[in-house]
């Protein structure tokens, strides 16, 4: 492993440099090849009836968080027919039927109520071709409040989301109660020093704080 994939694997700060990295490429290409099929089959009929970006994969940051996301759930889970995750704010994309075809069974939240309905349409264009058997849950809920049982996930990941959330402190106390023992979390989000586009560098140090303080009492 070199320079490139360490850097890109250890998180923190995207950074041009991390396109580099081998480790990057793989998942970035094995994630378009899903994204590919995905849209072929699920946004000609559907994509009328969606708000948000049809190709979340290429859309700003999230040509990195995707791979970034995909290679540490590669490295520090291994998927089985039991293994449970939760998507927060997971919307309709691609990335749910990626995490199906590698083995999760997934349970998606988001607080918008329209997306259920989009999500089952999705579903039924898109797993024929992805010969996907297994339905994922979906829960509209507010993400400070979910509705699940606690210590019922391996993993839970939020993908640019924790940013759009007011009180985030309780949505990642819900993350520590709902993961199991031994669970892994992946939590990403945008940064902007002005705060108007992302947490703000002091918003940054109070989330690091929080999480470094429930890491300390759960672990």
């Amino acid at each position: 492993m070199d320079q490139a994939d360490l850097a890109f694997l250890r998180g923190g700060y995207a950074r041009l440099g991390h396109f580099g990295s081998c480790t990057l490429r793989f998942f970035l290409q094995h994630l378009e090849d899903v994204s590919d099929r995905f849209f072929d089959s699920v946004w000609k009929e559907v994509a009328a009836d969606y708000n948000w970006p049809l190709d979340p994969l290429h859309e700003w940051s999230r040509v990195w968080e995707y791979p970034f996301v995909a290679a540490q759930l590669a490295q520090a889970t291994s998927p089985r027919s039991d293994a449970r995750l939760l998507d927060v704010g997971s919307a309709v994309t691609f990335f749910t039927f990626y995490l199906l075809a590698v083995g999760f069974k997934v349970t998606n939240l988001d607080c918008d109520p329209r997306m259920p309905l989009v999500f089952q349409r999705a579903y039924k264009l898109a797993a024929p071709g992805m010969a996907l058997t297994d339905f994922p849950v979906y829960l509209v809920n507010d993400a400070r409040k979910i509705e699940l049982v606690s210590e019922s996930m391996d993993a839970i990941v939020c993908l640019s989301v924790l940013e759009h959330i007011r009180e985030y402190d309780q949505v990642v106390f819900e993350f520590a109660r709902l993961l199991r023992p031994g669970g892994f979390l992946l939590l990403t989000f945008d940064i902007d020093a002005t705060g108007e586009n992302g947490l703000s560098i002091a918003e940054l140090e109070r989330l690091l704080g929080l999480l470094t303080r429930i890491m300390h009492d759960y672990v």
